[in-house]
């Protein structure tokens, strides 16, 4: 997919750029991982769910007065090859339409697969709606309950590069973990002068 000219899996990295994004929500734990960014003067990038974002209005409206930058992960978090191109396009847009609709939001593009997984044909049919396919180049396993929290804060530290776009989640099953080891993952980037940037 490297090939493809539609996805980007970095960002550009000449002043030691990070991109910290997270998917799945808005929910159980956005709120926890706003405060760490507030507290840290971080900002991230939020893949959010159409039927999160319904259920969890304020939670859109807190990332979003926290200048924090909201994208597109689909409507119902559904695989792409278990769906046809047109549904999984009507629930992109329908994902758009409500990123879009709030007060002073810059026009979303910014789309990332489910499961980092789509069809040739769903990629041709989101570029040409005018999707900008975000991927990743980290991702440390923080949903992954078969390593320890230790165990993710080490992988995420012995892999860091410039421009990394790096994916954790706010969701139930990453909650925990990330509250406990996110701050010290902040810590170490900016003490060896890494910034975190919004994708751009």
């Amino acid at each position: 997919m490297y090939l493809f000219p539609g996805i980007i899996w970095k960002g550009p990295n000449q002043k030691k750029n990070l991109y910290l994004t997270f998917d799945d929500g808005p929910g159980t734990g956005t709120l926890p991982i706003l405060d760490i960014l507030k507290s840290k003067g971080v900002k991230a990038s939020f893949f959010l769910l159409g039927s999160q974002m319904e259920m969890h209005p304020e939670l859109v409206e807190r990332i979003l007065d926290d200048g924090h930058q909201i994208a597109n992960h689909s409507y119902l978090h559904s695989r792409g090859k278990e769906m046809e191109s047109v549904q999984y396009l009507e629930g992109a847009n329908q994902t758009r339409a409500l990123l879009n609709g709030y007060q002073g939001q810059v026009k979303s593009h910014f789309f990332r697969p489910p499961y980092g997984q789509m069809t040739f044909r769903q990629y041709r049919s989101l570029v040409k709606e005018g999707f900008k396919i975000a991927m990743y180049s980290l991702m440390p396993g923080d949903f992954d309950a078969s390593i320890s929290d230790e165990e993710c804060l080490q992988r995420l530290k012995a892999l860091t590069k410039a421009g990394d776009i790096i994916v954790l989640h706010d969701n139930q099953k990453s909650m925990n973990r990330l509250v406990k080891i996110l701050p010290q993952y902040i810590d170490y980037c900016l003490s060896r002068g890494f910034q975190f940037d919004l994708l751009p």
